[in-house]
């Protein structure tokens, strides 16, 4: 009875209709609709918890206001054809939508198109928030675009051309914030202006959006989440600007399955700027073409002042151009990412450390193509500075000093490099001076423990080849590999079953099924790579060997199916001249699979593989079963284009 009591007591949630084409004002139902939006939030008997439907149409000079109540307003027909215009007077300016009434998430606003006007000016600033100004509230945003509006007395807000929050929580998916604060001349914030707040964005894009600070989003002590989102194509408002998709200031972000490309505002930070006390956590993000257009400047990927701090991880660092280390700037700990022909240059000043400039660790990571040119003394074509750097893979990066001096061709400053590859670029590699390396392999040699000099290969994504040197020879301290074998040097662990870039994906196909061995089964041939001969890359694997046996590959341009001699198990598949790769003997190396990738330009006896032609593969290895003897694989084809 009580619970039946409080049901009763409860108010019950309305359904409230809104249509730009009905008879003003309305009484808000289905048959008499409601013409204004802010006019049905308005009423008196619009309570919390009510949802307000707005069907498709353009609503002029709409200042929307939920007062104290928490409602849903939703469109029906979605943003494309439902346009709320912000106040469009020649004296007065109010954001579209005000929350200010100590609104919780359960507000929600949903499937509209926003054309901001000045925003709110009662704070006496020069405009905050053009389309939504949220203060001590929170609310839900979903499925919107937001712009600047074509017809106006006024330029954009100034603080938030798009949004401002202060003190608040603004959960925003789905939404699109464009063309937002384009005339903007010191003020902050194009798409969105956050103080003290949080902001959890997903599945979000900020496009051409501007702001002397902020051309997306600027955050001041507050806490930003931005996921499978985009940031792209600002460009500097008059006098230039930094952080063209974020400024933060004593601000954390995490930025996870971002894009963030193509903004040139000019200063620091041409994608993000971040000031003392601020922190990052970047996770598997896309910087490129982030470009500053003035001299001198840095990190146009991501720029930290001193006490600022990135962690950064998974990311792909293209193409960005800046003066000090164009893709990162500051200190910073980069895990597996990929920095590829990102550009350092100075303007006839200093200009160094190509992609990364600054201090910290740097894990698991591939520089190649990066170019640090100028008249300076440091050089390094790919990083710079005061760096650990463990496991990473160094190609083809350049320093070009226009003065003469001989500078570090990808690492310079107080470099410590370990169990890494470093190739290509001109000599010395890294600085001789400061830098050290160990249990490396260093195209012209470097002084260190471990260290060689030996021929690398790898695929075209700097993954290593099966016939590496650099496999199984890290520093033996050093953790082991996930296949449980010593550490191998460079960014990507030897895996003899990846196929990605440079790999077609199987190739062959098997001729014949290969005897029984001491495993009971029969050892298994597959192969992956490319078909094209002249590309040299054909990786042959065998499984269901006996652990630990040796053995070495057989090939011929015939079949043939016949017992070997000898006391042998096997059945040879190959027929006709065959030749074999004695010279190099191989196991599983404890793992379960033999790799191989036999050298298509030179072959045994002085051969090479044509395009065309139609080889056949097989791998011989010894065994007991139960006495001493040997067996085969079974036998693969393939036909080379």
């Amino acid at each position: 009875m009580l619970a039946f009591a409080l049901c009763l007591a409860a108010p019950l949630q309305t359904t409230w209709f809104v249509d730009s084409a009905g008879t003003a004002p309305g009484s808000g139902t289905v048959a008499d609709p409601y013409t204004r939006v802010d006019f049905a939030v308005a009423q008196a008997t619009t309570l919390t918890g009510d949802t307000i439907l707005v069907e498709p149409g353009t609503y002029l000079n709409e200042a929307i206001d939920f007062g104290g109540k928490d409602l849903i307003v939703r469109s029906t027909g979605g943003p494309q054809v439902t346009v709320l215009e912000g106040l469009i007077a020649p004296i007065s300016s109010a954001p579209i939508l005000r929350l200010a009434g100590g609104q919780s998430l359960s507000s929600r606003f949903e499937g509209f198109t926003l054309a901001a006007q000045a925003g709110d000016w009662t704070n006496g600033f020069d405009g905050q928030g053009g389309a939504i100004y949220c203060a001590a509230s929170d609310a839900t945003l979903h499925n919107l675009i937001v712009r600047q509006s074509t017809t106006r007395h006024f330029g954009p807000a100034r603080e938030g051309a798009g949004i401002y929050v202060a003190g608040g929580v603004l959960e925003i998916s789905e939404t699109v914030f464009e063309d937002l604060g384009e005339d903007l001349s010191f003020g902050n914030g194009g798409g969105i202006y956050a103080s003290q707040s949080i902001l959890r964005l997903s599945d979000c894009t900020f496009q051409r959006c501007f702001g002397s600070f902020g051309g997306g989003v600027y955050a001041r002590l507050s806490s930003v989440t931005a996921q499978n989102t985009t940031f792209r194509d600002s460009s500097p408002p008059p006098g230039g600007g930094s952080g063209g998709a974020l400024a933060l200031f004593g601000s954390s972000l995490d930025l996870i399955s971002c894009q963030v490309v193509n903004h040139r505002p000019g200063f620091e930070g041409a994608a993000i700027f971040a000031s003392a006390g601020s922190t990052l956590d970047v996770r598997d993000s896309l910087f490129e073409g982030n470009r500053a257009l003035f001299d001198p400047y840095n990190g146009s990927g991501i720029f930290m002042e001193s006490g600022a701090s990135a962690t950064v991880t998974g990311s792909t660092f293209r193409a960005n151009r800046g003066q000090f280390g164009s893709a990162i700037f500051g200190p910073a700990d980069i895990v597996d990412c990929r920095f590829e022909d990102n550009v350092a240059f100075g303007g006839g000043q200093l200009g160094c450390g190509g992609a990364v400039a600054g201090s910290g660790t740097i894990t698991g990571s591939i520089f190649s193509g990066n170019t640090a040119t100028d008249t300076f003394s440091s050089g390094g074509g790919a990083i710079n500075g005061t760096w650990d750097v463990d496991f990473c893979t160094f190609v083809d990066n350049t320093a070009m000093n226009f003065n003469g001096t001989t500078v570090a061709s990808a690492a310079a400053g107080n470099v410590t490099i370990k169990n890494s590859i470093v190739l290509g670029g001109a000599a010395p590699r890294i600085s001789r001076t400061t830098g050290t390396a160990t249990f490396s392999n260093v195209e012209g040699g470097f002084p260190g423990t471990g260290n060689f000099d030996v021929p690398e290969s790898l695929w075209p994504d700097f993954a290593l080849l099966p016939d590496s040197p650099s496999i199984d020879s890290a520093d033996p301290a050093s953790p082991l590999d996930p296949d449980g074998t010593r550490a191998d040097r460079g960014a990507i662990p030897f895996d003899p079953l990846r196929c990605e870039a440079g790999c077609t994906g199987p190739l062959g196909a098997t001729t014949c099924t290969a005897n029984p061995n001491s495993t009971g089964q029969s050892a298994a041939l597959t192969g992956l790579g490319d078909p094209a001969a002249s590309e040299n890359r054909l990786v042959l694997n065998v499984t269901q060997t006996p652990a630990g046996s040796l053995g070495f590959f057989l090939a011929s341009e015939t079949a043939g199916n016949q017992t070997l001699g000898g006391g042998s198990q096997g059945l040879l598949c190959l027929g006709g001249n065959v030749l074999r790769f004695s010279n190099t003997v191989l196991d599983d190396r404890g793992i379960g699979i033999v790799s191989f990738r036999p050298r298509l330009d030179s072959f045994p006896q002085g051969g090479a593989v044509l395009a065309g032609e139609t080889w056949f593969f097989q791998y011989w290895f010894r065994d007991a079963n139960p006495q001493v003897t040997s067996n085969t694989s079974s036998a693969l084809a393939v036909t080379f284009q």
